[in-house]
């Protein structure tokens, strides 16, 4: 199972050595080359031996542009225990993506920014 797992890791261009902590990994290419097979079967041997793996899936077609980080965020928001002083100091702006979470954090979102203030001045 070792050498599958190496095999894997070297067609995706990792060696097992970089498993030793926080890994990530784009995938680019046309369509119809494998892609989401060697993910998905990387994916799998991982978990099986015991990794945490979070996948994430970008297309042209999003919209939201936090889409990539969601799942990633998700899993620490929801899953780990985090600092009351970071819920203190990012908790508004991650309540708008989560809004789930103003209840659990007991967190108001931060007022939306009208055009006036959108706008970025560089004193020219």
């Amino acid at each position: 199972m070792k050498k599958l797992i190496e095999n894997t890791l070297q067609y995706a261009g990792l060696r097992t050595s970089d498993l030793s902590g926080p890994v990530g990994i784009r995938i680019m290419g046309d369509p119809g080359l494998g892609k989401s097979r060697i993910l998905y079967e990387l994916e799998y041997l991982l978990k099986i031996h015991g990794f945490d793996v979070i996948r994430t899936e970008v297309t042209k077609q999003q919209r939201d542009p936090f889409a990539a980080f969601k799942p990633i965020l998700s899993r620490i928001l929801f899953n780990e225990k985090l600092s009351w002083e970071l819920i203190q100091k990012y908790g508004p702006e991650l309540v708008k993506l989560f809004p789930e979470l103003k209840n659990r954090w007991d967190v108001q979102p931060t007022p939306v920014l009208n055009d006036e203030h959108e706008y970025f001045e560089d004193g020219q």
